[in-house]
């Protein structure tokens, strides 16, 4: 059992690495995704609510195996095309980080999303009492910082469901 230490302690460390680099792409993809909800731009409000419907939609297995699979083969495809001769093999920690962070990153836009949409209408009030008016973009930002306390809890249950449905 003793030789066996080694390979779990890298397999820890590697499901570590692969976590949190999946939670810096998903938060940022939330980050941007709730943004573009919330913008009302129109071709915005439209890619990203195909973005978080189409992607939640889609189980984890398959997409993962779209992205290692599929990407391998598409990219390797452009390049023959273009008269490289160069190929391209996906690492498959990055495919992992970037589909895990593709696929929470829906999730995430949802609660960004939620929590920006859940701030009083009085701190808005109380912002443009305080003079943050002539800084219009930058007062959700200030404001909203108020409510990603509940949406840090959403982040942890998420992360928490992602593993227990691996069991």
């Amino acid at each position: 059992m003793a030789a066996y230490y080694a390979s779990i302690l890298y397999g820890a460390l590697l499901t570590v690495g692969v976590s949190l680099a999946a939670l810096l792409v998903s938060v940022l993809l939330g980050l941007l995704g709730a943004g573009a909800k919330l913008s009302g731009n129109r071709p915005l409000v439209a890619l990203a609510t195909g973005y978080t419907t189409i992607i939640r939609g889609i189980p984890e297995l398959v997409l993962m195996l779209l992205v290692f699979y599929g990407g391998s083969i598409g990219i390797n495809h452009l390049l023959e095309l273009s008269g490289t001769g160069a190929t391209l093999d996906i690492n498959p920690f990055t495919a992992g980080v970037l589909t895990l962070g593709f696929i929470y990153g829906a999730y995430m836009t949802e609660t960004f999303r939620g929590a920006i949409l859940a701030i009083p209408r009085g701190q808005f009030e109380a912002a443009a009492a305080s003079r943050y008016w002539r800084m219009k973009k930058r007062m959700r930002c200030l404001v909203g910082a108020s409510r990603f306390d509940s949406s840090t809890a959403c982040i942890i249950i998420f992360d928490v469901r992602r593993y227990e449905s691996r069991k």
